[in-house]
């Protein structure tokens, strides 16, 4: 059987797929059943390939290598679904644990693993970690802890070894709480860590360190402060990323840029900084006079020594795994196998770490890997393409072929012109790494020699920072796309596994493939074997295989002068864009009603045909809501361009998150921004409109009566605060709004007070009057001011007897919202209540006659 590590390892990633889901009874379900359909299968072949004495046997060898296929992925589906099952099992438990000291201070107890410094912080792993709070102790695996550095001494040396007593506040890892928000939660498991602490105070308890990890802590410190000197801020950031692993000191936007281009891949230290390292250590090694096996122990020390150094990320021990393949290879005298090599990596990987295998940069590192080694080589063979440029291209295309719905997953967007840069700033990559090493190395007896060194690394950011600006003057460089459904994803790859072997036959037939990669194919086999007779088999039918499909070449009528095979990258590059518009978002059917959990502050989320319209988009308790929640959120539904922001007043916690679309967001536009007519002329509504004005949109004031139309929604004001109009009370002049939807009506209150809602109840009060009209039949009220007891007043509730109620605040406030006064009103009226702080964003859906809700955290997406 080829490649036993690839079969190994699918079944290995397999079984860690279904114990790591969570749902139990399902997976489990699932492997009850293979292992039924695996030990069947065993028994039938069994009987076919060994009967009983006397019996005429019907197997064959193709039926012992389906057999041994067969059961060697069982065999590695059931390990990686105990190895996952135990890591599930146990995370959980600390999990829970940990959820009991929430918001109580506790004190533990740990050996450091590791010591990173971060943005006014440092980062421990603490293992083997024992914590109490009072009387009451809990023992966990690991634990991440941040402490602040103030950069003032304050804190000990801290080195891999130390034992150390923290005390500060302890907590579980909550799954995400909105639409593409980043997952903290799977994010720490890959780490295998279930709770983290924010440390207040430190103190040292054991001063025996691990001198290996220190001393290589200490040089990669050392060699971060020579780049320091010798480079300029922005500069000495890319160093440190490229050459050390430490992303720490990069600004938000320079990363931001790189990430947009498709060349994030160049801050992550991978196989090809291991190849430009490593290999240039082997090969000095090698020219020195070293034997393979001296000049590979030597390579092997320096590259495991840079991978642990450099983090230990997924990709940097991936890559170091590779390596060590390959030098074993050429010491053994064997052919290196890139596949088997990525086969044995990912088991040893998602051994240590099984949710490692939920990681973007775990799937980006092994996806472009395997398209390389496997899409890539397969194609190549299939076309004949020799070695070059036209090779280089295929290769690319390839690797943006596997990873496009990978990087949609994660990011959401996708660059458009990622392939073309990728052929720029790849053979500079080598420049760079090796101005930086030298700088380092000069600069750390010679100041002025490691600044000129780094002068070839600095002009090659340079140029990447210029390509960049470049490609962003070009239309959709950065597709906002959302993240594509398992359907789109599964259609995707369907599709273009299926077109590429068709296109791959073509070609070969046009070649003779069938004659030639036999005869390749059965040398292989007899080396292997050690026999000449398989030589000769296999020989003797692929070279029949060539001569049928050469008669049949002369049957068609001789080549095609345009055949497939003469344009293989431009068939390629077009099958990619036929089916990437599988990807594409899909419109949705209906009305899409999201309610953000923001933390303290409103942010409301509508979708409906082509539209998408926010009402309001603010939070006073987090400061980064528009860059790690609303853009987010918006991304991963494939939105752009918000058509029309309301916001019902100024309070920042109403408007700081779409204040960041208007004035930061390079992927989000805001249409037209609608604000309240009586607060024109207010300082906080000149802000907002010149924000808009400047981002290219248009501001439109709205009054009682005015209505917004997009598609079958309208969107009518009710009321403004009344007249007179209201002073600098924001919250008195809120818009109301009645969002309505064929059957479906929905009503938005903003911040009003009791005296606002009395006031529109007035209005209400006459016939025909548009109060009337539209408060009559509301079925879902979105509940002013956060739940306050100055909002929701009896009378009001009685009169709009609504079927559903939401409410939006931040878990754990501090105003005491929602009021026990109000959640008690809304049990006396029946009325059931969805609120943020409790399950997350709140999500309906409607198609005008049914209405289906439900929480985000409860995965009814």
């Amino acid at each position: 059987m080829k490649r036993p590590l690839i079969v190994l390892a699918a079944g290995f990633v397999l079984g860690e797929v279904l114990a790591l889901q969570g749902q139990k009874a399902v997976s489990q379900g699932l492997l009850w059943w293979l292992y039924a359909a695996a030990g069947l299968f065993g028994m039938w072949s069994y009987r076919m390939l060994f009967p009983p004495s006397g019996g005429k046997r019907q197997g064959s060898s193709a039926g012992k290598t389906a057999l041994l296929l067969f059961f060697v992925l069982a065999a590695g589906g059931c390990a990686g679904y105990a190895r996952g099952a135990w890591e599930r099992d146990r995370l959980d438990r600390e999990e829970v644990s940990a959820g009991e000291f929430t918001g109580a201070r506790a004190v533990v107890q740990g050996t450091i693993g590791k010591a990173e410094p971060g943005e006014g912080s440092l980062s421990l792993v603490l293992e083997e970690v024992k914590a109490r709070v009072g009387k009451v102790g809990r023992e966990y695996d690991r634990v991440i802890v941040y402490v602040k550095d103030e950069g003032d001494g304050g804190l000990p040396r801290l080195f891999p070894g130390m034992a150390v007593e923290i005390r500060g506040k302890l907590e579980a890892i909550e799954r995400p709480r909105n639409p593409g928000e980043f997952d903290f939660r799977r994010y720490y498991r890959s780490k295998g860590a279930a709770c983290r602490m924010f440390g207040e105070q430190l103190k040292v308890t054991g001063e025996e360190y691990i001198p290996y990890q220190t001393f290589l802590m200490k040089f990669r410190s050392g060699c971060a402060g020579i780049l320091d000197r010798i480079c300029p801020a922005q500069d000495s950031a890319v160093f440190k990323a490229v050459l050390l692993g430490d992303t720490s000191g990069m600004e938000p936007e320079v990363r931001s840029m790189y990430q947009r281009h498709g060349i994030s891949h160049l801050l992550a230290v991978s196989g090809q900084h291991l190849a430009i390292i490593g290999g240039g250590i082997y090969l000095i090694m090698r020219r020195l006079g070293l034997g393979f096996g001296r000049a590979g122990m030597m390579g092997a020390m320096f590259v495991i020594s840079y991978g642990i150094m450099t983090g230990s990320s997924g990709s940097a021990i991936r890559a170091v795994i590779m390596t060590m393949c390959l030098w074993l290879a050429a010491y053994g005298g064997r052919s290196y196998d890139t596949l088997s090599a990525l086969g044995l990596a990912a088991i040893i990987l998602l051994w240590k770490s099984p949710y490692l295998l939920f990681a973007s940069g775990f799937q980006l590192s092994f996806g472009a890997v395997s398209a390389i080694g496997g899409l890539g080589g397969w194609l190549r063979s299939g076309f004949h393409m020799e070695k070059g440029w036209r090779n280089t291209i295929l290769m690319s295309l390839c690797v943006q072929i596997v990873i496009t719905p990978v990087v949609l997953y994660h990011y959401y967007q996708h660059p458009l012109y990622g392939i073309f840069m990728n052929l720029l700033v790849i053979p500079l990559i080598a420049i760079l790494m090796y101005s930086g090493i030298l700088g380092i190395f000069l600069g750390s007896f010679w100041l002025k020699g490691g600044i000129i060194a780094v002068g070839a690394g600095h002009y090659v950011l340079c140029f990447y920072e210029w390509l960049c600006r470049q490609a962003e003057r070009l239309p959709g460089y950065c597709l906002v796309m959302g993240r594509p459904s398992w359907i789109q994803i599964v259609l995707y790859g369907a599709g273009m596994a299926g077109a590429l072997y068709g296109i791959r036959r073509l070609g070969g037939e046009e070649h003779g493939d069938g004659m030639d990669d036999g005869i390749m194919d059965g040398k292989n086999e007899g080396r292997r074997d050690g026999i000449v007779g398989n030589v000769r088999d296999g020989t003797d039918d692929r070279i029949k295989d060539g001569v049928n499909n050469s008669n049949r070449d002369k049957v068609g009528g001789g080549k095609c002068r345009y055949h497939i095979s003469r344009f293989p990258i431009a068939v390629t590059a077009c099958l990619y864009g036929l089916f990437f518009l599988i990807l594409l978002p899909v419109p949705g059917k209906g009305l899409e009603v999201i309610m953000l959990d923001v933390g303290q502050g409103d942010g409301i989320v509508m979708r409906t045909e082509a539209f998408t319209i926010l009402v309001d988009g603010g939070s006073s308790s987090d400061k980064s809501l528009g860059e790690k929640t609303l853009e987010p959120c918006l991304k991963s539904m494939g939105v752009d361009t918000v058509d029309f922001a309301v916001v019902s007043h100024g309070d920042s916690d109403h408007i700081s998150g779409l204040l960041y679309l208007m004035e930061h967001s390079e992927d989000i536009r805001v249409r037209n921004l609608i604000l309240p007519m009586p607060g024109r002329g207010q300082e906080i509504y000149d802000e907002l409109e010149q924000a808009a004005e400047v981002a290219g949109g248009k501001v439109f004031y709205l009054a009682p009566s005015d209505c917004i139309q997009a598609g079958g929604l309208y969107l009518t004001c009710l009321y403004a605060g009344g007249e007179p109009p209201p002073s600098d009370d924001r919250n008195a002049h809120s818009l109301v709004l009645c969002a309505d939807y064929k059957g479906f009506h929905m009503l938005f209150t903003g911040d009003m007070g009791t005296e606002q809602e009395n006031g529109m109840l007035k209005l209400a009060e006459k016939e025909g009057s548009l109060q009337q009209e539209h408060l009559s039949h509301v079925q879902v009220l979105k509940m002013a001011h956060h739940g306050s007891n100055t909002s929701s007043g009896e009378e009001f509730l009685d009169y709009l007897n609504p079927d559903l109620a939401l409410i939006s605040y931040g878990k754990g406030n501090s105003y005491g919202h929602p009021s026990p006064e109000v959640m008690e009103r809304m049990k006396k009226c029946r009325i059931p209540v969805m609120e943020t702080g409790y399950g997350g964003a709140v999500i309906l859906r409607t198609d005008g006659k049914t209405l289906r809700c439900g929480y985000f955290m409860d995965g009814r997406r």
